[in-house]
């Protein structure tokens, strides 16, 4: 019983060390994702929140051709919300930051609040950014 015991934690400290070691893809501290909202005092014109996907860290991923991203960006008013999503699986945009492939636009009428969710992803894991904005 005492061998099964010692081997049972013996296995889960060399699982947990691996999970911790083996490390995730990440962000560039120098390159985080942001949000750029653009709003009118006339309510008639269209509001847009703009999310651009920052660039991965250049050590946290094995292969290239394993990146890719995903940007959801949400705006708010007092009654509705509109969502925009972008995928981007080409590997090279993802690793250049290519704004036309990773970034995402929601577009409405007297913008009070957006929100915006950034994933990261490689063959060594996923990474996650959130960023608000608040009228």
């Amino acid at each position: 019983m005492t061998k099964r015991i010692v081997s049972f934690v013996l296995i889960m400290c060399v699982c947990l060390s691996l999970f911790v070691f083996a490390g995730a893809v990440r962000f560039d501290p120098n390159y985080n994702s942001h949000l750029n909202v653009k709003y009118h005092y006339i309510p008639i014109l269209k509001d847009s929140a703009t999310g651009y996907m920052g660039l991965p860290y250049w050590d946290s991923y094995n292969s290239i051709s394993s990146l890719y991203s995903q940007v959801t960006v949400t705006a708010y008013n007092n009654s509705t919300s509109e969502t925009a999503t972008q995928n981007c699986y080409n590997d090279t945009a993802v690793m250049e930051g290519w704004s036309e492939y990773t970034s995402a636009t929601a577009k409405i009428r007297a913008i009070t609040s957006a929100t915006a969710n950034f994933l990261l992803g490689a063959d060594t894991g996923t990474a996650r950014q959130i960023a608000s904005w608040t009228k």
